[in-house]
């Protein structure tokens, strides 16, 4: 069987047309014809439309089911420039977000060091608690995850297993990271129970909380990516399971956020300690919900991509 790029170029010189005039009428670049016809890239399915139209050739002549499979497996996932467009916006805040949190607290740890030689006493570098830590180390893992994301998406080349990639990054990072918080939360609830003290119910539903916000979706989303978009297989409950984690996963933000804000009430008299503790919790709620929004739609958008080139595929075998 020839192959969609030998196919292509057959059609086109028959045409009695130049990679520029063909490129010119699909309104995309010349190198784009070209990486077509060396078998680097396939066009999305609209594009081979226009192309069967235009060459007079039908679409099944242009494109067989296996080559559909290897378009939805080496093109990116998201192949509409306009949503595109949108999904680069969407990595451009996250990476721009996470950022600013890395910035701020690093300016805190700057003017607590300038306090500390200011008034002639040691600085303590590992100063705060153990899970202040592991959030700025999270943070620094997570723009460098995202980064790679955004980076792939404005080339154009954020292909399943790149997604995968930087899917199984994120949420090891989240299961690992937040597995330790939960750690730590557990001993002192633990520590409390021996002890007697009046707080366990505290501790207990700061580890119930951090389970369902991110040690939990963590380990099933590091599951799921790997056999969705690395292993490419392309079961339902894959699908499922990014879209229940993502539910979890906003709920334990919710639930945080309430959290936080309640702190800040009982802690925080003045109205404006207040507001500005919602304003920053209201923020990380909102980027958790974007980051899960990305990983619902790009796995929904691959799933549905797959089904079309199996199908393509069982009709070429009957």
């Amino acid at each position: 069987m020839v192959e969609f790029g030998e196919q292509l170029r057959i059609a086109r010189e028959k045409k009695g047309m130049t990679q520029q005039s063909l490129a010119d009428q699909l309104f995309v670049s010349r190198q784009s014809v070209s990486r077509w016809e060396r078998g680097e890239r396939y066009p999305d399915l609209v594009t081979t439309k226009n192309l069967s139209r235009i060459l007079d050739v039908s679409l099944d002549t242009l494109l067989s089911g296996k080559e559909m499979v290897k378009v939805a497996e080496r093109n990116p996932v998201v192949e509409n420039k306009a949503v595109n467009n949108m999904v680069i916006a969407l990595y451009a805040v996250v990476v721009i977000s996470f950022f600013i949190k890395i910035a701020e607290r690093a300016m805190i740890f700057f003017i607590q060091s300038f306090k500390s030689l200011s008034e002639s006493r040691p600085m303590n570098y590992m100063q705060g608690s153990v899970d202040e830590r592991i959030v700025i180390l999270r943070y620094i893992v997570y723009v460098i995850v995202f980064s790679f994301a955004l980076y792939h998406a404005i080339k154009d080349t954020l292909t399943p297993k790149k997604i995968g990639v930087m899917m199984m990054s994120y949420f090891i990072t989240l299961f690992l990271l937040d597995g330790i918080i939960v750690i730590d939360y557990f001993g002192s609830f633990y520590a409390s129970m021996i002890d007697g003290a009046t707080d366990s119910m505290r501790w207990l539903r700061k580890v119930v909380v951090e389970l369902m916000r991110a040690t939990v979706p963590g380990g099933i989303g590091a599951l799921a990516s790997y056999f969705f978009f690395i292993r490419e297989n392309n079961r339902k409950v894959w699908v499922n399971m990014f879209t229940v984690i993502s539910i979890v996963g906003i709920i334990g933000n919710m639930l945080n956020t309430y959290h936080d804000i309640s702190k800040a009430r009982m802690f925080f008299p003045a109205a404006s300690m207040v507001t500005t503790t919602a304003r920053e919790t209201a923020a990380d709620f909102v980027l958790g919900i974007a980051v899960f929004v990305l990983i619902v739609y790009q796995s929904n958008v691959l799933y549905r991509k797959r089904l079309t080139a199996m199908k393509l595929q069982e009709k070429d075998k009957n």
